[in-house]
C-alpha cells in the first residue's frame, strides 16, 4: 500500500483577503502540519530556533550556602539561591563537579584555570597574559548556528561592573566570551554601556511597518481561507487555528493600541556611568538583560554572554549594603564575622539579578507560543568554588532554560558527592580534601549538542570532555 501524503505547510503560511481593495494577512500559529514527521524541526527542515546565553560572576561562593541540601527534582533552593525559587522547575543545579583546567605549565594560581568552566580549555597564555586555551562555548555555539541560520549579529557580549580583575595582565579576567580555534583566540570583551549595545544591536535595524490599520478587521476578510484549511488539519491543529482566530478576534478592538511585535525598541538613557564603589548594578543588569531579551525577539542574535563582574574583581556591592570589595571579601570568610556575612548577601545580590535575567526570558513571548526561557539554555558560574583559596573543587554550575525540550524539566539538582560535614568549605586543608568527582565539561558537551546533536567532544584533552551529563538532559 502507498502511504498517504502527509500534509504539511510552510512556518510563513498566512490566510490571505482583502479589506477595502487592499490585501491583508494573518500569520498562523506554529501548527504540528508546520513541523517534520518528528516535530523537531519546521516543514523544510529548519531547526525551531535555540538561544544561549552565558553568565559569569568571580570569586567563588560559599558552598555550604550555595549548594542546595536536597537533590533531583523538586530541589529546595539554599539560602544563596532563594532569588531563583519562583523559577526553581526550570533550573537545574550541578555540584560536586572538579574543573581540570591548569596553566600551561601544570601549576595552579586559582581564577584563571575557573574560567575553563566557559570553555573546556585550559588556560593558554598569550602575548599579554593569560587567555582562553580554545573559544568559549557561545562562541563554538554561535559558529553552529551561524553555519544554518544566519543572524545579524553572530553574539552579542555585555557587562555590569565596572571594577577590574586583580590577577594582572592578560585578556582572561576581563572577558567571557573568546573566539577562533585553540591556541589562537580572540577577546570579545563585554560591552558596559547599555547605549552602546543598544546601538550595536538596533542602530541599523529597520523597524516592522508599522500594519495595525490593515490588520484591523481581517478576521472576516480571511475567513473563507480559514474553512478550506481546516478541511485539510488534522484534529490538533483545527483546535489550534480555531483558538487562534478566537484570540485575534478578541484583541481585534486592541489592535490599533498594539505596536508591532518586534518595533524598534527605545535607546536606553543609562550609561552605566556611575563610579566604582557607587554603581547600580541592579539597573544596568536589568537594561542588559532587556536588551538581550529583545535581540532574541528580533532574531538580531541568538547568542549572548553577561559578564555580570569581573574574575578576581574587588567590585563594591554597596546596593547589597557592601563598603568593602567583593574580593577581599571572599578571602575573609573562613570565620563567622561581618565579612562572611557580607560576601553571603553579595553572592545573594549577584542572584538576585541572575534570577531577573531568566524572569526577563520567561516573560519574553516566543512567536510560537512558547517563551524565549523554553528555547534558551543558559549557563551560570564563577572562577572558583571557594574564593578564600581559589579552589576548583566542586565548581557550582546554574543551567536555566528548556532549550526546545532538550534539558530536563522540571529541573533537577545532580550532585556528583556528598558534601564533608566536618568541613563543608573545605578551609582545614584549602580545599584539597573536599569531595569531589565528574567533569564541569561534561555539562559544557550537554549544552552543545542542543545545538549540534552530533558533537561528540568539547574542550581540550586536559579538561574537556566526551560524556555529556545525562542527569541534565531530558
Amino acid at each position: 500500500m502507498i502511504p498517504l501524503r502527509r500534509f504539511s505547510l510552510a512556518r510563513r503560511t498566512f490566510l490571505r483577503g482583502a479589506i477595502g481593495g487592499a490585501s491583508v494577512a494573518v500569520g498562523l500559529p506554529l501548527l504540528e502540519a508546520m513541523l517534520d514527521r518528528h516535530g523537531e524541526a519546521l516543514a523544510d527542515g529548519t531547526p525551531l530556533p535555540r538561544r544561549f546565553v552565558s553568565f559569569f560572576f568571580g570569586n567563588g561562593v560559599i558552598l555550604d550556602r550555595f549548594e542546595p541540601t536536597t537533590t533531583g527534582p523538586n530541589w529546595t533552593p539554599s539560602p544563596e539561591l532563594v532569588p531563583l525559587a519562583p523559577l526553581a522547575d526550570r533550573i537545574s543545579v550541578v555540584t560536586g563537579m572538579q574543573n581540570l583546567g591548569r596553566l600551561p605549565d601544570g601549576s595552579f594560581i586559582g581564577h584563571y584555570e575557573g574560567m575553563t568552566a566557559f570553555s573546556g580549555f585550559s588556560p593558554a597564555m598569550g602575548g599579554a597574559g593569560y587567555t582562553a586555551g580554545g573559544p568559549t562555548l557561545d562562541e563554538v555555539i554561535a559558529d553552529r548556528i551561524a553555519a544554518t541560520t544566519p543572524t545579524t549579529i553572530r553574539s552579542m557580549q555585555v557587562g555590569v561592573a565596572k571594577a577590574p580583575g586583580l590577577m594582572g595582565t592578560g585578556p582572561l579576567m576581563g572577558a567571557l566570551s573568546f573566539r577562533g580555534t585553540p591556541g589562537n583566540v580572540t577577546a570579545l570583551p563585554p560591552v558596559l554601556d547599555p547605549r552602546a549595545v543598544w546601538q550595536g544591536l538596533f542602530g541599523e535595524f529597520v523597524a516592522p511597518q508599522d500594519d495595525r490599520p490593515v490588520r484591523l478587521s481581517v478576521i472576516d476578510a480571511v475567513d473563507g481561507g480559514a474553512m478550506r484549511l481546516r478541511a485539510r488539519l488534522g484534529v490538533h491543529d483545527t483546535q489550534r487555528l480555531d483558538a487562534h482566530l478566537q484570540a485575534l478576534a478578541e484583541l481585534e478592538q486592541k489592535i490599533s493600541a498594539t505596536p508591532p511585535a518586534c518595533q524598534l525598541p527605545t535607546q536606553p538613557t543609562a550609561g552605566n556611568e556611575e563610579p566604582e564603589g557607587n554603581e547600580q548594578l541592579a539597573a544596568v543588569s536589568r537594561i542588559m538583560a532587556e536588551l538581550v531579551a529583545m535581540a532574541f525577539t528580533c532574531d538580531v542574535t541568538r547568542v549572548a554572554s553577561c559578564l555580570f563582574m569581573n574574575g578576581a574583581a574587588d567590585t563594591v556591592f554597596s546596593e547589597a549594603g557592601a563598603g568593602t570589595g567583593h574580593h577581599v571579601l571572599s578571602h575573609e570568610t573562613s570565620v563567622e564575622g561581618p565579612s562572611k556575612t557580607q560576601f553571603d548577601a553579595n553572592i545573594a545580590f549577584v542572584m538576585q539579578c541572575f534570577a531577573e535575567l531568566l524572569q526577563v526570558l520567561a516573560d519574553a513571548p516566543d512567536p510560537d507560543g512558547t517563551t524565549l526561557l523554553d528555547s534558551s539554555i543558559v549557563l551560570c558560574t564563577s572562577d572558583c568554588s571557594i574564593g578564600y583559596h581559589h579552589a576548583l573543587r566542586r565548581q557550582p554550575l546554574v543551567i536555566a532554560g528548556g532549550g526546545r525540550g532538550h534539558l530536563v524539566q522540571p529541573g533537577v539538582h545532580h550532585s556528583t558527592v556528598a558534601n564533608n560535614p566536618a568541613d563543608p568549605n573545605g578551609f582545614a586543608d584549602n580545599g584539597a580534601s573536599l569531595p569531589t568527582s565528574g567533569n564541569v565539561s561534561d555539562v559544557l558537551l550537554a549544552i552543545l549538542q542542543a545545538f549540534d546533536p552530533g558533537a561528540t567532544s568539547v574542550g581540550d584533552a586536559q579538561a574537556g570532555s566526551s560524556t555529556p551529563l545525562a542527569a541534565i538532559l531530558a
